[in-house]
């Protein structure tokens, strides 16, 4: 996949998908009801642009819930910034994977949560450490949660690296013995790669935050509802992890 070497892992800013072609100048007017726009970031596996396409996890699931609603959707990959800049003055647009925190708890409207993320000490199987050969216990990615994590925790014995595919390298050639990130994304690089993403072993996991669908405090709830009833309906049935094990799983 193109820019692997630069994924951007910001665990507590995720959001997922965009908009359709649309202006947004000052005057202009509301989307119909019909009409929803889903903003995120560029974070794969959870959401990104490829080839001119939107896609990934909790996008499809967003939008999968969004036509089964009725309603007709559309998407594009924007920074969180102006993502919050948008919503404040839009109705009928979600934040398609965003962390629910005290802070931001006032200015949304939460949906449902579309994945749970799990954060941890992932190693790979077999075992390639040599004890002569060890550079660091833990790899984690430079301004992620992650390494602040380790700092806070006062962790003896850790190397801090520039993007997550570093430490994969790392990890599989004996370098490190585990590598701090999270697991969806990791599993979603290895399978790029076409290696067994069964190989990636969780030893521990540390935090498992949720990612929501978010929206304006000014969208309705005729609009809400329905599509929170049917994110509802689509994890009963299973059709969260199957979207899931598309992108991270082999087949």
């Amino acid at each position: 996949m193109a820019n692997v070497m630069h994924i951007v892992l910001k665990l507590t800013g995720l959001l997922l998908l965009g908009l359709a072609p649309f202006s947004w100048g000052e005057g202009e007017s509301q989307s119909l009801n019909k009409d929803i726009i889903f903003l995120g970031a560029n974070v794969p596996p959870f959401s990104w642009r490829e080839d001119d396409e939107i896609i990934g996890i909790n996008i499809e699931i967003a939008q999968q819930a969004a036509h089964a609603s009725g309603f007709s959707a559309h998407s594009k990959i924007v920074p969180l910034k102006r993502a919050f800049q948008i919503i404040e003055t839009h109705q009928n647009h979600f934040l398609v994977g965003l962390a629910r925190t005290p802070e931001r708890e006032r200015h949304f409207k939460w949906v449902k949560p579309l994945i749970t993320t799990r954060i941890g000490m992932l190693r790979w199987q077999p075992d390639p450490i040599s004890a002569n050969d060890i550079r660091a216990e833990v790899c984690a990615h430079y301004g992620t949660p992650m390494e602040h994590w380790l700092k806070t925790h006062n962790h003896p014995d850790y190397i801090i690296v520039n993007d997550e595919e570093a430490c994969f390298q790392l990890l599989t050639n004996g370098l490190v013995k585990y590598w701090f990130t999270e697991m969806h994304l990791a599993q979603y690089l290895i399978k790029q790669k076409e290696l067994d993403t069964n190989n990636l072993i969780e030893e521990k996991i540390i935090m498992s935050p949720q990612l929501f669908l978010a929206t304006s405090l000014n969208t309705s709830d005729t609009v809400i509802n329905p599509i929170k009833n049917q994110l509802g309906i689509m994890k009963e049935k299973g059709i969260f992890e199957k979207i899931i094990n598309r992108y991270i799983k082999n087949y």
